[in-house]
């Protein structure tokens, strides 16, 4: 296997644990709920900031624009006459998206620790799955030389959307990062190594910084956040998990403005580390 086979296998592999690592702890347990919960609460309030912008980017996913994502990717590749190419973006994007829903609907289930309004799981987004999608097929099907420019606008849109979710309160933070991590894991599996001129130049570095200036910005904010959750008498002492909640977005402000800002840089982070590991397949 050579060096980038093996690279996109591993990195693939990782966004699966990440996954796992999502579901199980922001899912299955209860200070995982809460922490998902206040952090989507605090990010809801800066639904003002975004004068509009964040609905009409949620307003762009819808089942005529699904289709006409996957028949552009389809023409681009056929013009480009990478037949191969354009079955793998198709595949990539179908499997992607109908993995989504799968597991949304009939694998991951949602304990009820009384918390927000006990509806059926909402993870991973579908919104945010589709924008992600859309993200890496831009990335996959257009030349390599101008993968690193494509990298960044999809990483921005892919970002957004999954922002704008949990701003309208339409998901959670969890349900947005297990969203990337799907897209993610299925765009690095059948995306193909390129070879020809290098792409990593200012904008493949740039990415590469971003992504992990943001994700590890995220994990220190998210992390000590919960941990002060985890520890504090309202979490442990509360008779339903939404009290918890209620407490913590009403009566305490920095820990909820750190798991907001936390989970918005994970978002941000991960989808720059997604994209940017899709480019670095295009090179010698």
């Amino acid at each position: 296997m050579s060096s980038l086979k093996f690279r996109r296998a591993f990195s693939a592999l990782l966004l699966v644990v990440f996954f796992v690592i999502v579901w199980t702890f922001l899912l299955k347990t209860r200070i995982g709920q809460t922490v998902d919960m206040v952090a989507m609460m605090k990010t809801s309030n800066w639904a003002t900031q975004f004068r509009g912008m964040d609905r009409k980017i949620l307003d762009s996913v819808s089942v005529p624009s699904i289709i006409v994502l996957m028949a552009v990717a389809a023409i681009v590749a056929i013009v480009r006459k990478r037949w191969a190419l354009a079955v793998r973006a198709l595949v990539t994007v179908a499997g992607a998206l109908v993995s989504v829903q799968v597991l949304k609907a009939w694998v991951l289930s949602r304990p009820n620790f009384h918390i927000g309004n006990s509806l059926a799981n909402s993870m991973p987004s579908g919104h945010t799955a589709a924008g992600m999608a859309a993200a890496v097929a831009l990335v996959m099907v257009v030349p390599h030389q101008w993968r690193s420019a494509a990298a960044w606008v999809g990483a921005i849109f892919a970002a957004s959307m999954g922002i704008a979710t949990v701003v309208n309160q339409w998901h959670r933070p969890g349900d947005v990062l297990a969203a990337i991590a799907v897209v993610g894991a299925w765009a690095l599996l059948l995306s193909p190594t390129e070879v020809g001129r290098d792409t990593s130049g200012a904008g493949q570095r740039g990415a590469w910084v971003l992504g992990w200036a943001a994700s590890g910005a995220g994990v220190a904010l998210t992390g000590v956040s919960t941990l002060i959750v985890f520890v504090a008498p309202a979490f442990r002492n509360a008779h339903s998990g939404q009290e918890a909640v209620t407490y913590f977005t009403t009566k305490v402000t920095l820990v909820p403005g750190g798991l907001a800002v936390g989970f918005c840089a994970l978002i941000v982070g991960l989808s720059f580390l997604v994209v940017h590991e899709l480019d670095c397949l295009a090179r010698r």
